[in-house]
């Protein structure tokens, strides 16, 4: 009995000091990422500048896909963004923009099966890569429309999951 009691103990304080340090490694990142510093090293992600520019296209308004506030306004924006981040990068990388209008169509098979139409909406696409070029590239592109009837949060936040990120090697 003692010695069940002893390795209950034992147990218990190994995870009462895996928790510990598992608070510690947060509390960390926390401080590292997000709460230490006013604005982000140059090259290093920084949360609230991330979050600086949630909160700009979100105070846009709703952008439903065809409005102005998405199609023109946000993209205003983004490509004031890109032009800002193209000025303070470095020499050895090289950033192209291009900006589509496509057309069409597509079928979906939910509820009995529905084709969703559009017309000249736009997509910014933003490439990044080495200045004297590369093999292969990272795609990495997001929706920056909302629901329709939001209040202009972007769509993925009222999913159950944080977003939706699709990403693509080339």
């Amino acid at each position: 009995v003692a010695k069940t009691a002893l390795s209950e103990a034992r147990t218990a304080l190994a995870l009462a000091l895996y928790l510990l340090a598992l608070r510690a490694l947060v509390q960390l990142s926390l401080q590292r990422l997000v709460l230490s510093r006013t604005s982000g090293l140059q090259g290093e992600f920084d949360a609230r500048q991330a979050r600086d520019y949630l909160e700009h296209i979100t105070a846009i308004g709703p952008r439903t896909t065809g409005s102005t506030e998405n199609e023109i306004l946000t993209v205003q924006y983004l490509l004031e963004q890109i032009k800002l981040i193209e000025a303070q990068s470095n020499s050895l990388h090289s950033i192209s923009v291009d900006i589509q209008r496509p057309t069409g169509s597509f079928s979906i098979d939910f509820l009995g099966g529905f084709t969703s139409y559009y017309d000249n909406i736009t997509n910014v696409v933003v490439k990044l890569e080495p200045r004297d070029g590369a093999e292969s590239a990272i795609l990495a592109n997001c929706h920056f429309d909302s629901v329709a009837n939001s209040p202009g949060k972007p769509w993925f936040y009222y999913s159950t999951s944080l977003g939706q990120f699709d990403s693509s090697i080339y």
